[in-house]
């Protein structure tokens, strides 16, 4: 058996020297694949790790570096590194598509897709609604309240309940008390935000940078100052951003509205009890509006 076993190792070895291809399933590897696995009942499993763990991962990484991350996004995603840090290979689909708009005089990196979204979707149409992704109550990482049909609990509460949307009809809105303003922070990344590496939830100033070109408002004056093209369900920004009309969730009673005609953005910025966001519909931006923080909304990530 040990004989067999190694002559058998020995024939791939001299195999895969001779012909610098290998073959899983099939004895004609394509010419242009290294590697040519064939099945047509089993598919190809990736390593399987939390986000802790891949960023344990020794340095250097090697680019190209492909984990299924099982505690990323909503559900787990597939992840590629790119030299530089971690990316959802979900955005880095068909054409590869970079999204990035000018954000007050410079050029900023998006995900192509709010949070939640799933798929190899268009990111840059609505998709009938397939990019919309999750809504997020203001400071809450990924637990599974941001799914749109999680169940409502009546709140506030302390501290978050897995799997909830907590409601809260009193003044402030809020869905935990007492209020938390360092949830999300407009200095750093914090461990509530659920954006993947290298990413992180914009500020207002980077809501109000990618509205105006700074020239307004004491910023650099930018010749690249975005366009914003209503498309019947969201808004195209400049070239290569697209932002849908995903509609948000009530904080008193969980209720759906706006899909398709509106676009409800958290930020990380707080306003006193509130908290600022970018909203629009097919006749106004605006990035500066602020509600109390219970509020079901999208979530887009910007690079840190």
């Amino acid at each position: 058996m040990k004989i067999n076993r190694l002559l058998f190792c020995v024939g791939i070895f001299f195999t895969g020297n001779s012909i610098s291809q290998v073959g899983i399933g099939t004895i004609t590897p394509h010419a242009s694949a290294e590697l040519d696995v064939t099945s047509t009942s089993k598919g190809l499993l990736p390593p399987r790790m939390t986000q802790a763990q891949r960023n344990a991962i020794a340095i250097p990484v090697a680019a190209g570096l492909q984990v299924w991350c099982t505690d990323c996004g909503t559900s787990g995603e597939m992840q590629v590194y790119n030299g530089t840090t971690w990316t959802n290979m979900v955005g880095a689909t068909a054409a590869a598509p970079v999204c990035s708009a000018n954000v007050g005089g410079t050029t900023k990196t998006f995900m192509c897709y709010n949070l939640g979204v799933t798929g190899t979707q268009d990111p840059f149409t609505y998709q009938s609604g397939n990019n919309n992704g999750a809504l997020y109550q203001w400071g809450r990482k990924t637990d599974g309240h941001e799914v749109r049909t999680s169940t409502p609990q009546a709140g506030p509460v302390a501290v978050p309940v897995a799997n909830r949307f907590i409601t809260n009809s009193a003044a402030p809105n809020d869905w935990i008390n007492p209020q938390n303003n360092s949830l999300w922070l407009d200095a750093s990344k914090t461990a509530n935000d659920s954006c993947p590496a290298g990413f992180r939830v914009p500020t207002q100033a980077q809501w109000g940078g990618l509205f105006r070109d700074g020239t307004t408002i004491g910023e650099p004056a930018s010749a690249t100052r975005n366009t914003w093209a209503w498309t019947g369900n969201g808004y195209t920004v400049g070239a290569n951003l697209y932002l849908p009309a995903a509609g948000k969730r009530d904080v008193s009673d969980a209720a759906l509205s706006g899909l398709g005609t509106g676009g409800y953005y958290w930020s990380s910025t707080v306003n006193g009890t509130s908290a600022y966001y970018l909203s629009f519909d097919s006749f106004f931006v605006n990035p500066g509006n602020y509600y109390g923080r219970g509020r079901g909304l999208s979530v887009r990530c910007i690079s840190e």
